[in-house]
């Protein structure tokens, strides 16, 4: 254990009298270090010396000592320090075993509590039993509340996620059902056309924002939707193609729970590291490869973070950090930052990778958290960031860091909260609407004012917009939404619940009811291949020998299909009638 005997072993004898003179009241000195350790011990585990030292104490030494005693397990974190209080901590120079004993610094106050626990080191902190004597004695330190702000939007661009979630998710979902969402089988990411496509529908923070020259700002949420549906239990990818995989009872989740599931299983199975996404940071791929920090650590950290933010009110992004420092979650995003480089690979060695967490969390918000709806976001144009991690070698020509720095204020929203397990009820008064509707002939349907975006969203599985309150039931999207796991009664239950009329009409009946009875008309058996024979008669011998019979089929005049599995029993018993199937290369 690292007691007060222990940890003088890494004193001498001068470090221990130093300390002793350092007290505010006089104590005999003796010579031999195991009598000063004695004497220094008595001194401090006395509550009416300690009283003492405290009332020499400043303001900042002795929110410095609170803070060692009861939240850093006896060491004294100065970067925490900084975070919770905006202060300068007391420093920790004239504590080394190399410096000069006899400077006049108000800090040697605390020296007296702290001791090096290696022999060569800068590290220091307070004995076990010296720290267990303090608890009782030294009060709390203040709790860190986030600060909370007001947003201009004058001056800020505000964006409330969680009303374009559900159409946007639709979006994706119908270009996965055409087949034409697709990523690298080798990277995971998708095609720069896709990407575009898709920013076009949905609601990107820097759509409009014209003096963005790259390209990559503009799709912001359609990476993020694309990362979090390939980790997602409901989809499966194959050679890069995403396909739906849904469950019935997925179908029938309310959106809330939907969001929930995706962050989730995002969460915890995405193994794309979302830093790459900080493309001026190089060295990536290279040997620095090796040294970064575990994605899932660095998620879950951010996220608990969220968690104790204020619901529904808005923070600085740099208080967010602040946060994140205080409740013990800041991380390192790389053991050795030296492998990463900013411009040039020699001048521009990055030597503090505390910024480096920064860019990494404007990210994760930007691209994860406000595309799920889990936080509003406000922000500005990267280049109007000016943010103040801009004092390194190889940034001073850059416009920006990365497409996040716009990142100003967040807020966790109540999906937020749900989705995070803030709270554990989550009521969406858009899902419990229901606009009136009216069946028209040609399978149309008439609300009677304009539908909620729940109630759009679901049409779009079914239907074609016609107007704003006018849809068209299509055959090829039930269909299609059929294929996937869908039900009928879902888009029955639908109408009748906003019809007044008892039945539907004759059209929609019918069109129903040739859809159920249709749906399974034609299903996948199995794979074949195609053979192609010389001539009509050797196809008409094989296709009746009586061991082939079972084995093929003719097709047409001269071809053959048989079972993808079965090419080598094929093989064998048209030899046996003289024949032979040379191998294709």
């Amino acid at each position: 254990m690292d007691n007060f005997q222990n940890l003088i072993d890494y004193s001498t004898v001068d470090d221990l009298k130093f300390r002793i003179k350092s007290l505010p009241f006089s104590c005999a000195i003796p010579s031999r270090k195991a009598e000063v350790a004695s004497v220094l011990f008595n001194a401090l585990m006395n509550p009416d010396n300690l009283q003492s030292i405290w009332n020499h104490l400043s303001e900042v030494q002795k929110l410095a000592l609170q803070e060692a005693v009861h939240n850093q397990a006896g060491y004294m974190d100065g970067f925490v320090f900084w975070s919770k209080y905006q202060k300068e901590p007391p420093s920790t120079e004239d504590w080394s075993l190399y410096r000069s004993r006899d400077k006049d610094n108000g800090d040697k106050a605390l020296s007296p509590f702290f001791y090096p626990d290696r022999r060569y080191g800068s590290s220091r902190r307070i004995p076990n039993d010296l720290l267990a004597f303090l608890k009782p004695h030294v009060p709390l330190p203040p709790h860190f509340s986030v600060p909370t702000a007001i947003v201009d939007g004058d001056e800020i661009e505000t964006s409330e996620t969680p009303q374009y979630t559900e159409a946007e998710l639709n979006v994706l979902l119908n270009t996965i059902k055409v087949k034409k969402l697709k990523v690298s089988p080798k990277t995971g990411q998708p095609s720069k056309a896709l990407l575009n496509q898709l920013c076009n529908k949905l609601n990107e923070p820097y759509q409009k924002a014209t003096s963005l020259d790259d390209e990559s700002a503009k799709s912001i949420k359609a990476f993020g939707w694309i990362q979090i549906l390939r980790a997602a239990l409901w989809f499966k990818e194959t050679n890069g193609e995403l396909q739906i995989n849904l469950k019935k009872a997925a179908l029938q989740q309310r959106h809330c729970d939907v969001i929930k599931q995706l962050f989730l299983d995002w969460k915890d199975r995405s193994k794309f590291d979302e830093f790459s996404r900080i493309n001026q940071i190089k060295g990536q791929k290279g040997k620095g490869q090796k040294y970064f920090t575990n994605v899932l650590s660095r998620r879950d950290a951010c996220i608990e973070t969220l968690r104790s933010c204020p619901p529904e009110e808005w923070v600085s992004f740099d208080d967010y950090l602040r946060l994140m420092a205080v409740e013990g979650q800041f991380f390192n995003i790389t053991f050795e930052p030296y492998s990463l480089y900013i411009g040039d690979s020699t001048y521009g060695r990055i030597h503090d990778g505390t910024f480096l967490t920064n860019a990494y969390s404007r990210c994760l918000i930007m691209e994860y958290f406000a595309t799920l709806g889990i936080v509003d976001i406000a922000y500005v144009t990267p280049e109007s960031a000016q943010d103040n991690y801009y004092d390194r070698w190889g940034q001073y020509d850059l416009d920006y860091l990365s497409i996040y720095d716009g990142l100003k204020y967040i807020r966790l929203t109540k999906l937020g909260a749900y989705v995070l397990g803030v709270v554990d009820t989550y009521i969406d008064v858009s899902e419990s609407t229901k606009t009136s509707i009216a069946l028209l002939p040609k399978n149309r349907v008439q609300f009677m004012q304009p539908p909620t975006t729940s109630e759009r969203v679901f049409l779009t599985n079914y239907a074609d917009e016609v107007t704003d309150q006018v849809w068209q039931l299509c055959t090829s999207r039930i269909l299609s939404h059929l294929e996937n796991g869908g039900d009928l009664e879902e888009i029955q239950s639908f109408l009748s619940e906003r019809d007044e009329q008892p039945y539907f009409p004759t059209q929609i009946e019918h069109l129903f009811k040739t859809l159920e009875s249709n749906k399974n008309a034609v299903r996948l058996e199995g794979r074949f291949l195609l053979l192609k024979c010389d001539t009509e008669s050797i196809a008409k011998n094989i296709a009746s020998a009586p061991k082939l019979q079972k084995l093929c089929q003719r097709v047409g005049k001269d071809q053959l299909i048989i079972p993808e599995g079965k090419e080598s029993l094929f093989r064998q018993l048209v030899h046996e009638l003289a024949y032979a199937m040379p191998i294709q290369s």
